[in-house]
């Protein structure tokens, strides 16, 4: 694991960095940030999104329909017993996972609207409590919170109360149901003026959807652009008025390197990842799952002691639990253990890897086989973090596990930022791959103007042949070989 500066992080603190384009959200729990949100202006047909769409075909093989959502490929919508729309139809539907390779979206028409304790049904009725809230008590007295809000003429459909309700405060369901309905209000308009195929609700990539999600379990939400902050202070004000006041405006050291966020976030997009016991992970990404392998390494050697194998594989089970959060890991993931004889030491393991994953609603943990092998399932909510800052494997000649020319570009505009603030100068130099220059002079040509009004310089860009996808040099104007920004 990457090392970690030390800081006042506590659990709950909401980390938001900013640049032109980008913002990246991290929540942290402990020291280390548990999930990881990049936001950028248009992430594509993103799970949770609403549209208006319009059916294209039916496929009764398939029990689906085709629908045109004015994207590159046509969303896949399973007709499960429903009333079948016929072709030409315009139909209001939610995107549940997002495209993936040559595959669609796959679409609902049951949608939900969610916030940090509750979940909004709008075609839906009554009152749902999570079934991981196995007390009693705190079920009735959720449900008795929420009876208030599915009764009369301004009912807005149905809820679910998640487990982060447990303990919730009356005040805080009315005032999430309150932007629930409110968000659901203005898709209902959106939708009157528009002719299908049309987005009418964006779900992520926004600081309003991150603090719809987790600010009302946040502890201090701090920014280190004033700009997101008055647009997060101006949201909260209007929607969720408890957590205005836990915002604050950083300023100073990067806030990702200040709260270790920055070396976990590289570390996530590794292949494979050291464990402090001397073992080791390996995570392989195949379009129907995620295996993870646990190695011994240095105890490579001693596998017939089950002290050793024991204690590596509770170690790696905590990890996992760790890295499949911070990963945004989604769908089918086999781990695969270093084998242990004894049931009771598998019981264990599984136990462990069930407490560092208890507080995510998205997976489920099935049992070891005598293998050493388990399968979680977990609900894909968003394209993982190495699917979406990293090429595919073999893709455009790179090699796998290289970032986008676009994650490169915006990591040389936090770098831009870093340098200007320590040395201030009127302009940059930046030497970066032909590949990497060519993106930030077309595909991010309005995020670096408004970078260089934001730091009050100008940047220079030149394409090098010989530079790998991920290096770049930058230097004050005028002075060459006096990089200080070079990521390799």
């Amino acid at each position: 694991m990457p090392p970690r500066k030390r800081w006042i992080a506590m659990t709950g603190d909401l980390v938001v960095n900013t640049v032109p384009g980008e913002t990246r959200v991290a929540l942290m729990e402990g020291e280390r940030p548990c999930e990881i949100l990049i936001l950028r202006r248009d992430t594509g047909t993103a799970s949770g999104d609403i549209y208006l769409g319009r059916v294209k075909a039916l496929k009764s093989a398939l029990g689906a329909a085709f629908v045109d959502l004015g994207a590159d490929r046509d969303g896949f919508l399973p007709l499960k017993g429903e009333d079948a729309p016929h072709e030409g139809e315009a139909l209001l539907c939610q995107v549940t996972r997002e495209a993936v390779g040559d595959k669609g979206a796959r679409l609902t028409t049951h949608i939900s609207l969610g916030s940090c304790h509750l979940a909004l049904l709008p075609t839906g009725d009554g009152i749902r409590v999570s079934r991981r809230i196995e007390d009693r008590a705190e079920c009735e007295r959720l449900f008795g919170l929420m009876a208030n809000l599915t009764t009369g003429e301004d009912a807005g459909g149905g809820y679910v109360l998640r487990t982060a309700a447990s303990g919730a405060e009356a005040k805080v369901l009315e005032a999430e149901a309150g932007l629930l309905q409110g968000l659901w209000d203005e898709v209902l308009e959106r939708r009157e003026g528009v002719e299908p195929p049309a987005r009418l609700y964006r779900d992520s990539g926004t600081i309003e959807s991150a603090l719809r999600g987790w600010g009302g379990k946040a502890g201090r939400i701090l920014m280190d652009s004033g700009e997101t902050l008055e647009t997060a202070r101006a949201f909260c004000e209007r929607h969720m008025p408890e957590a205005a006041s836990r915002l604050e405006h950083h300023k100073g050291e990067p806030l990702f390197e200040l709260y270790g966020v920055e070396a976990e976030l590289e570390q996530a997009l590794e292949r494979r990842i050291d464990l402090p016991g001397g073992g080791a992970l390996t995570f392989d990404a195949a379009e129907a799952l995620t295996a993870i392998d646990v190695d011994s390494a240095r105890h490579a050697t001693r596998r017939g002691q089950a002290d050793t194998i024991l204690e590596t594989n509770l170690e790696a089970a905590r990890e996992i639990a760790h890295q499949i959060r911070l990963r945004a890991l989604g769908g089918i993931i086999v781990i695969d253990f270093i084998r242990m004889r004894e049931s009771e030491d598998r019981n264990r393991v599984v136990a462990a890897l069930r407490d560092g994953l208890c507080g995510d609603s998205l997976a489920r943990v099935f049992g070891m086989t005598r293998a050493g092998l388990v399968e979680v399932s977990r609900r894909r909510r968003r394209a993982p973090l190495a699917e979406f800052l990293t090429e595919p494997r073999g893709a455009c000649g790179a090699a796998a596990g290289s970032k986008t020319p676009r994650a490169v570009g915006y990591d040389i505009l936090r770098a831009l930022m870093r340098e200007q603030a320590a040395r201030p100068n009127s302009v940059w130099n930046v030497t970066a791959s032909a590949e990497v220059t060519v993106e930030l002079r077309d595909g991010m040509a309005d995020d670096l103007k408004k970078l260089e009004a934001a730091i009050g310089a100008t940047v220079t860009l030149a394409g090098d042949d010989d530079f790998t996808r991920e290096r770049f040099d930058m230097a004050p104007g005028g002075v060459s070989g006096e990089s200080s920004g070079e990521n390799s």
